[in-house]
């Protein structure tokens, strides 16, 4: 992405095209992964959010919500890890 701006284009059409995808992906999912996905789009749409009210500049971003976003990721570390057993255990899915 070393054309200016295509950065900030890029995380703008993730961000909107995740609502979709987030009613698919729950509509398909077991019920056994139904929480972990949720918990994936919520920490991701706080994510995105943020980043909105930033512009998609990281630089604006307060100490305070980086810091959250490093609570994301730990939150979201085990659903994405069971997603990923579930993925490979049950679908066969490898790498």
């Amino acid at each position: 992405l070393s054309t200016p701006g295509a950065e900030k284009a890029a995380m703008e059409a993730a961000f909107k095209n995740l609502q979709p995808e987030e009613k698919l992906v729950l509509g398909v999912a077991p019920s056994s992964l139904q929480s972990s996905y949720k918990l994936v789009f919520k920490d991701v749409n706080q994510l995105y959010a943020d980043l909105a009210k930033a512009n998609y500049n990281f630089t604006k971003l307060s100490k305070a919500e980086i810091a959250s976003f490093e609570a994301l990721a730990k939150s979201m570390s085990g659903a994405s890890n069971k997603i990923t057993a579930y993925n490979k255990n049950v679908c066969g899915v490898k790498g």
